[in-house]
């Protein structure tokens, strides 16, 4: 049976699931930014007598696969310590970000750093690896680097989590994704539903519309494409304002997670497509028994796409998603 929920807050996850008529609901059990350890829950029990699909996700620190011994040991405890708490709520896993190396280390030794998280430990819930946006010195951003990283660590009791608008990014086709993963022997455990920003033919305007999702809560990676078909990569959308070349790319793409049901926003499109393909996919042939809708930005989002509230927000990109996921009669809507 495929599970369809949303990445919901923490309060009260079991509340929040009825609300939305979701399935499997997906948590932070302590804060995303920080390093702090997660503390037991009153509700641990009514979570799992739920009967939901619980899944945790890692603080976005995180980072196993650094050289820097002062954030790659912490990252282990901290995976140890959030894999417990999320096996005290029945979790089903515990997804964690790709991490990365600093600016001139050799990817294969984060790589390494992978293998050796899983060889000196074992976690009472699985591990699932999320694929990550931009980065040049990224363990999982792109489908060559997602191979070498399960080369090393396949063998592991570890497993894949696909996040759609991190690959539409990358300007990689639902398609090729979707294969070249089989291809690779690496199933997906779970996918996270999300579609980023697309500026096609971006113009002094459109970039100038485009500092309003510049905001300091979260990275917005950008991946600008060249009018030659060069992929240039900026950590945040501050650094690919400034720069030259990019401004003059034929398109861009960031890392800002949308509302699904929106294909336009304003002088914005959205990597809907890559998404709409995914759960065409999905509809014909399950590619995973898992879908989470993960719109987590919805509080830094412009006022003027906020309108309504997160709730509302949610349960219409839960209705896009089954709308799509619905047998063939006639196309949905965007």
């Amino acid at each position: 049976m495929v599970l369809i929920g949303a990445h919901i807050r923490g309060d009260d996850p079991v509340a929040s699931a009825a609300e939305l008529d979701a399935q499997c609901v997906q948590v932070f059990l302590a804060d995303p930014q920080g390093w702090k350890k997660p503390v037991p829950r009153d509700d641990a029990a009514a979570i799992v007598e739920s009967g939901l699909g619980v899944y945790a996700h890692a603080p976005y620190l995180v980072n196993v696969a650094s050289t820097n011994n002062r954030i790659r040991i912490p990252s282990r405890n901290m995976i140890a310590q959030h894999a417990a708490a999320a096996a005290s709520l029945g979790a089903r896993g515990l997804i964690v970000h790709g991490g990365h190396v600093g600016d001139g280390d050799d990817i294969a030794v984060g790589i390494d750093n992978w293998r050796k998280t899983f060889e000196r430990a074992t976690f009472p819930v699985r591990v699932l690896v999320e694929n990550t946006a931009g980065g040049e010195n990224a363990c999982a951003r792109t489908l060559d680097r997602i191979a070498l990283l399960w080369d090393a660590i396949g063998g592991y009791d570890v497993g894949f989590c696909l996040d759609t608008c991190h690959a539409a990014i990358e300007f990689e086709s639902a398609d090729d994704t979707l294969d070249r993963l089989a291809g690779a022997g690496i199933g997906i455990h779970k996918i996270q539903l999300s579609t980023g920003l697309r500026l096609p033919e971006p113009s002094a305007d459109s970039l100038e519309a485009l500092s309003a999702y510049d905001e300091p809560v979260y990275l917005h990676q950008v991946v600008a494409q060249s009018r030659g078909g060069r992929l240039l990569r900026f950590s945040d959308l501050p650094e690919a304002l400034r720069h030259r070349e990019a401004r003059a790319a034929a398109e861009w793409r960031v890392h800002f997670h949308v509302p699904l049901y929106r294909a336009e926003l304003g002088a914005f499109g959205n990597t809907q497509a890559f998404l709409a393909r995914v759960l065409e996919r999905q509809r014909k042939s399950a590619v995973s028994a898992q879908l989470e809708v993960e719109t987590y930005t919805w509080d830094v989002l412009p006022p003027d796409q906020r309108v309504g509230g997160v709730v509302a927000s949610i349960a219409r990109e839960l209705d896009w998603v089954t709308a799509r996921l619905a047998p063939a009669t006639t196309a949905p809507t965007s």
